[in-house]
C-alpha cells in the first residue's frame, strides 16, 4: 500500500470535516446552542471512547 494514501486521505478528511463545522456553527447564532452542541459532541466522544475500551483485546 502506498505510505502517503492515509497522509492524503486523512488531510482530505480533515479538512471536509473543517469546512462542514464552520457552516454548521455558522448556521446558529445563539452562543449558549453552541455551546450546548459542542458539549453534547464531547459527551457522545467520551461515551465511544468508553466503550471502546470495554471491548475485550
Amino acid at each position: 500500500m502506498d505510505a502517503n494514501f492515509n497522509t492524503r486521505n486523512t488531510r482530505s478528511t480533515e479538512q471536509m470535516n473543517h469546512e462542514g463545522l464552520r457552516r454548521w456553527f455558522s448556521s446558529m447564532n445563539d452562543p449558549n446552542e453552541i455551546k450546548s452542541k459542542i458539549r453534547n459532541l464531547l459527551i457522545e466522544e467520551k461515551n465511544s471512547v468508553k466503550h471502546f475500551l470495554s471491548l475485550p483485546p
